[in-house]
């Protein structure tokens, strides 16, 4: 939690596939440029404080891994939202019949066509190199991944080791 007053601030564009890490790395460069034009500012006196708006303040849980778990009965929207916004910690995750499989990218598609239409939350289709997992809204499509005990890779790459495993399912 952050207190006391305000002596400069900025506010940066958060992109629309921006994970936590990329906005981590851009607030560090913006905080660092920041911090010296405050001490600058503070040494000439062009540095006002501002009280902040304790109105506003908002308390964040501690994360733990389990909260990484993707329940593929929410809205694809919302998982899309959880797999950028735990990157780096705690990291989203699936369990499936291979163990832990780790999602480092994904994209949301709100209608999927050629896909099953009686397809239920968790159900795969996997076709022309795409990874994708019905969810309670839409579809994810799983572009950067990571199995257990294993490298980070795009989809297509562990689509192709698990091509013949045709017991593979998520849990």
């Amino acid at each position: 939690m952050d207190a006391g007053p305000i002596l400069l601030q900025k506010k940066i564009a958060i992109g629309a596939g921006m994970t936590a890490s990329e906005l981590h790395a851009a607030l560090a460069a913006e905080g660092a440029a920041l911090i010296i034009e405050t001490l600058r500012g503070l040494r000439d006196g062009s540095v006002r404080e501002t009280a902040q708006d304790e109105s506003r303040a908002s308390f964040a849980p501690s994360l733990k891994k389990e909260h990484g778990r993707i329940d593929w009965s929410r809205p694809g929207i919302e998982i899309l939202r959880q797999v950028r916004a735990f990157d780096p910690w705690p990291g989203s995750f699936a369990r499936t019949t291979r163990g832990l499989l780790k999602v480092h990218k994904a994209a949301f598609h709100e209608h999927l066509p050629g896909a099953p239409d009686d397809a239920a939350p968790g159900d795969l289709f996997l076709g022309a190199g795409s990874f994708l997992v019905r969810c309670g809204s839409g579809w994810i499509e799983l572009l950067n991944v990571q199995p257990e005990n294993g490298n980070s890779m795009e989809s297509r790459s562990y689509l192709n080791g698990i091509r013949n495993d045709h017991g593979f399912n998520l849990l």
